[in-house]
């Protein structure tokens, strides 16, 4: 799929050199650049297709298969989430920061080290620190959890979500006026949604 971003007069602004199919697309707010996620060869690659940046998350660090599924703008640049691993059974959630020029990232880190996990959406809150939400085994049943980071990527808490009757992931999260979060969570028998307070507790 190609895709060509253009302004007001429908001149081409610019295009990466080799747009790659993607599930995430996010407009940094401070610069109003545009940036992708995607994957070439089961790698995980961020795109600037203002500019036509890219960077593959393997280059940060070693050459485990990596995928990220969310971005957010951080204090240093951006905030990503998704998995690295080496099979659909073993995959730890990924949590990294780099900066606006996809250079320079000051944390590529796993959250959990046994078992399956997988980060699908990342925000910055409002005290300068990340929430993500995803899927990450727990017991018997993979549930949807929700873990608050501080600006460093430190864990702060970490809540899980589910019951031990079907596997369930969390796909979206959104901090509400309160200080709370709503969480989009996705089990076999469809889509429910979740209203927690600024600890992750239900409500």
């Amino acid at each position: 799929m190609y895709v060509e971003f253009q302004n007001g007069t429908n001149d081409t602004v610019s295009t990466a050199s080799s747009l790659l199919p993607y599930q995430f697309v996010y407009e940094v707010p401070s610069n109003n650049d545009i940036y992708t996620l995607g994957n070439s060869s089961g790698y995980g690659v961020i795109q600037n297709i203002t500019d036509g940046t890219e960077k593959f998350l393997s280059d940060f660090s070693n050459n485990s298969p990596r995928e990220a599924y969310s971005m957010t703008e951080s204090n240093v640049g951006i905030a990503i989430t998704g998995y690295e691993g080496v099979s659909s059974t073993d995959r730890s959630v990924l949590f990294g920061k780099v900066g606006l020029d996809l250079n320079n990232f000051g944390l590529l880190d796993t959250l959990n080290t046994t078992g399956y996990g997988t980060g699908y959406s990342i925000i910055a809150t409002e005290d300068g620190g990340f929430v993500l939400t995803g899927d990450m085994t727990n017991g018997a049943t993979q549930d949807a959890f929700l873990i608050k980071l501080d600006q460093s990527g430190n864990e702060v808490w970490k809540e899980f979500y589910g019951d031990s009757s079907a596997d369930e992931s969390g796909r979206q999260v959104i901090q509400t006026s309160d200080g709370g979060f709503l969480i989009v969570i996705n089990r076999a028998s469809g889509f429910y949604v979740i209203k927690t307070d600024n600890l992750g507790k239900i409500n």
